[in-house]
């Protein structure tokens, strides 16, 4: 029974580390895959090795959700592109720090879908300085938000980082701005030896808010990064 679940182990290991060409699915599997319940007590679906996947860059993956590439094959794939269809445009991070010219490798455009804990986004990586970050723009979930309007309640209870206390070295709340507008954003320290925050998660309208991770850079230079970002709406060409 121990080599069978050990042989399990390694082929689970070696599927989580295969990536696809540029134009292909790209798999990425960092959260818990068996099924959990909402907060509502409801049950939810697990987190599948196909839940997101990635382009090389922004416009390809635009043209996916655009053509509805792979709807017909993942149907979590085709939930994701509606609301991005409803919305009628794209969410684009514009920074004189992270242009695309600075993307760490291929397939760093990933769209993410709806799962335990993860709410459908686009999520880029970016080199900056000498360190890396990534970068979220998400749609925040209606029945959460009704129950959380502040991001400190939405990223406690809807994310699950209530669940990371005692972990994490630090949760807190702290004013920033973005795009000249004054809001809460909720900070995460994740060790004592960290020279600033590891992530941070706020607002930029009524129904989305952006996720930002490995900054290597202290709260206030964090804050001043956050202020110099802003956020374009590129529109989408309706599907034929």
């Amino acid at each position: 029974m121990k080599k069978i679940l050990k042989l399990l182990s390694i082929i689970l290991a070696c599927i989580m580390l295969v990536s696809c060409n540029n134009t292909e699915i790209t798999t990425e599997n960092t959260l818990d895959t068996t099924l959990q319940t909402t907060n509502s007590g409801e049950e939810s679906r697990p987190m599948t090795l196909d839940e997101y996947f990635g382009a090389e860059n922004f416009e390809t993956l635009k043209n996916y959700i655009e053509t509805r590439k792979y709807a017909d094959e993942y149907p979590y794939i085709a939930e994701a592109y509606e609301y991005y269809h409803k919305d009628g445009y794209i969410y684009r991070p514009r920074h004189s720090e992270i242009t695309e010219s600075n993307a760490v490798n291929n397939n760093i455009t990933r769209l993410q879908t709806h799962a335990n804990y993860t709410d459908i986004g686009i999520w880029m990586r970016y080199k900056r300085g000498d360190g890396r970050i990534g970068m979220a723009v998400c749609h925040a979930d209606e029945s959460a938000l009704a129950e959380n309007r502040n991001i400190f309640g939405y990223c406690s209870e809807w994310l699950g980082l209530s669940h990371y206390e005692g972990i994490y070295d630090e949760m807190y709340e702290k004013d920033v701005t973005v795009e000249g507008k004054t809001t809460k954003a909720f900070f995460i320290k994740a060790g004592k030896d960290d020279i600033g925050p590891h992530a941070v998660y706020f607002f930029i309208d009524d129904t989305h808010y952006v996720y930002i991770e490995g900054f290597g850079a202290t709260e206030a230079e964090v804050i001043e990064f956050i202020s110099e970002i802003t956020f374009e709406k590129v529109p989408l060409e309706k599907a034929e």
